[in-house]
């Protein structure tokens, strides 16, 4: 099942840090304060370092799963799969995990259009908003991995420009002593918080289909774990200036506390710094949807014998489709919810499964 990759489509292994981080820095950014305080209330960012922490071992399993296949630099998921559970079940795997990655770019995808809609232009309808949408990723994703690679990087550039105001011009308005006390709640109730905060970081299983994509995929794995340190101290940044800045009773009732924020900040000639976020933020996000639906269309060429292009058609049908079915925030945090599960089982039960698998295959002797 492993498959050689000519060198015209790899990227450096650099390029994986960018790539990784635009994935990290999803849409739940603007809002992920507002689902830890619900658990742990503000000592929730103890929950953001210890997931951060813990992405880093995911990260560890999984470069060091590829090791153990007997053609470590063309393997992905599909071919461990196939290793691991043999031809029928791999398959089922891997159309469980293809549905995973769609469900990961529908919510980017829907989450993104209902704050068009609520911040921008309450009164323009779904279909016209998806269709200009579709159009972007499809152009995006019939360029490569190469070009999603390109768009990431500047996703990162642009996630620099959007946090220079929070961190300088927000100072005058925050009250440290929001954060006190400090351990005033259970380690069980941290790891529910915790668990909520893993839905920003199901992002680095992307790692599991990019990896024979990577120029000497060894040399990348300081870049995907520098991609993991740097994303968790900007959600540590983050969340602690929101903290400082609400009263934890504000935040409850505030759906997306970090574009709020610089509804506070004036800056001369824009009167409206949100109105500039969004739209900047359309880049990290058309990114991340992007290489979602990249990983699906390429699990079905690999797994089904699918090709691409009909495929991402499919998908993106698929997500135009489902969009309508969600008609405000509540139902897409339904669904988020749900993803949410599914993001805990495959980052810490199905990940160290297959890992443990490909581990005895390699003490028995069963891989080369």
């Amino acid at each position: 099942m492993n498959i050689s990759i000519k060198d015209k489509f790899q990227i450096s292994p650099i390029l994986v840090f960018f790539l990784l981080f635009a994935n990290l820095l999803d849409l739940g950014f603007l809002n992920y304060q507002r689902t830890l305080v619900t658990h742990a209330g503000f000592n929730a960012w103890i929950s953001v370092i210890l997931s951060g922490l813990s992405i880093h071992a995911i990260v560890w399993i999984i470069y060091k799963l590829f090791q153990y296949s007997k053609d470590s630099s063309n393997s992905d998921l599909v071919s461990v799969n196939r290793v691991c559970f043999g031809r029928a079940a791999g398959k089922l795997a891997d159309i469980a995990v293809l549905l995973y990655f769609l469900l990961g770019a529908f919510l980017s995808f829907r989450g993104y259009i209902i704050i068009i809609q609520v911040w921008f232009f309450p009164e323009m309808p779904i279909w016209f908003v998806g269709i200009t949408f579709i159009t972007l990723l499809y152009y995006t994703i019939t360029g490569g991995l190469r070009s999603i690679t390109g768009l990431s990087f500047w996703g990162t550039a642009a996630s620099v420009i959007y946090l220079i105001p929070l961190l300088f011009l927000l100072w005058k308005y925050l009250h440290p002593l929001n954060l006190l006390p400090l351990l005033d709640h259970s380690p069980i109730e941290l790891l529910m918080s915790s668990k909520s905060m893993i839905s920003q970081y199901t992002g680095i299983s992307s790692i599991l289909m990019i990896y024979p994509f990577i120029q000497s995929p060894v040399k990348s794995k300081k870049w995907s774990h520098l991609a993991v340190l740097t994303a968790t101290a900007i959600y540590l940044i983050i969340i602690l200036i929101t903290y400082m800045f609400y009263s934890e009773e504000q935040l409850k009732l505030i759906v997306w506390p970090t574009l709020h924020m610089y509804m506070v900040l004036q800056i001369p000639l824009i009167q409206r710094l949100e109105y500039m976020i969004v739209p900047i933020f359309l880049i990290s996000i058309t990114a991340n949807i992007s290489l979602h639906l990249w990983m699906a269309c390429r699990t079905a060429k690999r797994s089904l014998k699918v090709k691409q292009w009909p495929s991402l058609l499919l998908f993106l049908l698929a997500l135009y489709t489902f969009s309508f079915f969600i008609k405000d925030y509540d139902g897409l945090r339904t669904v988020d919810k749900i993803y949410e599960t599914i993001g805990c089982f495959f980052l810490y039960m199905y990940i160290p499964l297959l890992f443990i698998l490909m581990k005895v295959k390699k003490m028995r002797g069963q891989l080369r």
